[in-house]
């Protein structure tokens, strides 16, 4: 919405990276994806896409979607201390190809080297507050978590 925007945030204040999917199938190549998502957020009263960065299994490749240095909108009470990963499927009750967790792989080690520092990787769950529970980003993700940041 018009006049609507998100706070500023510096990069110091993240100390991990949630990453969500959009509980949607099938998967969307990214700009799709992302295009998607951002009407949908507007359509909620947000200032935009509430992530900082998008992905798809169909076209493997993650986008810059928000402004790192703006609080975004994807884990309620968290987000300044959060970047956000969004991923275009539901992982729901299937696992992310394994070409998609290795790129996420990839993405991670090189962001974090362009930030100088390590992050806490967790899921959107995992960082959930307990009075804003979810099952983002689906336990299909959890099946082979270990893959990711070895």
């Amino acid at each position: 919405p018009e006049g609507r925007s998100y706070a500023s945030n510096n990069l110091g204040n993240y100390r991990g990276l949630a990453i969500h999917h959009t509980g949607v199938n099938p998967s969307l190549p990214t700009e799709e994806a992302a295009y998607r998502t951002h009407a949908y957020h507007l359509g909620l009263g947000w200032a935009g896409v509430g992530y900082h960065f998008l992905g798809s299994e169909t076209d493997n490749q993650i986008a810059y979607v928000g402004d790192l240095e703006t609080i975004r909108a994807h884990v309620w009470g968290r987000n300044q201390e959060l970047i956000g990963l969004c991923l275009s499927g539901d992982y729901s009750v299937r696992p992310p190809s394994r070409a998609l967790l290795e790129r996420v792989n990839r993405f991670i080690v090189e962001f974090e080297a362009w930030l100088g520092r390590s992050l806490v990787i967790q899921g959107h769950r995992d960082w959930a507050l307990p009075s804003h529970p979810t099952l983002c980003p689906g336990n299909g993700w959890y099946d082979d978590w270990g893959l990711l940041v070895e």
